[in-house]
């Protein structure tokens, strides 16, 4: 039976019932559980009209879902899927009617996808000297943050400094009704009326 377990073959992709993965060409895609549902029920019907309602039904159990939020999950797994791009097509959407999976679909028995299956994945991709791509970014962003701090302080302290301090354009603002103000760098002589 196909809750039993088993995969979904269509394109480079296989959906695997029991352990609710993604794989595409052997490598787990992430996708998240409504995501998954709506596309298990789209994959059990292939070639086959599902309606917005019976997606509802299969990843939100009959809860009351706005149309957005379905729309949503299925821009999700286009994305995914990589729908669009170049041939590739898997899903349709029927206007005011539902939406039809297009791509063929291959389904392999739980027996037959443990014979089959591939080797467990490591933990994380690493790279040279055993450091991950994350911890690299991680890095990277670090260092950036710190040498922008340094050559930001660097650039300001190279600035010029103002000819006026804040009290002589206090000044000078105070005096600028005034006709003509003499003003040196630290005092201001009045013209004499």
């Amino acid at each position: 039976m196909l809750e039993d377990g088993g995969i979904f073959i269509f394109g480079p992709f296989r959906l695997v019932v029991a352990r609710r993965e993604l794989l595409a060409d052997g490598k787990p895609v992430p996708l998240g559980g409504r995501a998954f549902e709506v596309l298990l029920a789209l994959v059990r019907r292939p070639g086959k009209l599902v309606s917005r309602d019976d997606l509802v039904a299969a990843a939100w159990h009959g809860a009351v879902v706005e149309e957005n939020t379905v729309q949503a999950q299925l821009s999700q797994l286009r994305r995914t899927l990589r729908d669009g791009k170049g041939e590739a097509r898997y899903i349709e959407t029927i206007a005011r009617q539902g939406y039809c999976f297009v791509a063929p679909v291959v389904w392999q028995g739980a027996e037959d996808f443990a014979s089959s299956e591939a080797p467990p994945r490591p933990a994380a991709r690493r790279l040279a000297g055993g450091w991950s791509r994350r911890r690299i970014a991680v890095v990277l962003v670090l260092l950036l943050l710190i040498f922008g701090g340094v050559g930001l302080r660097w650039a300001i302290e190279r600035r010029p400094p103002t000819p006026w301090s804040a009290e002589d354009r206090r000044l000078s603002f105070l005096l600028k009704p005034f006709k003509v103000a003499v003003m040196t760098r630290n005092s201001a002589t009045m013209p004499r009326p």
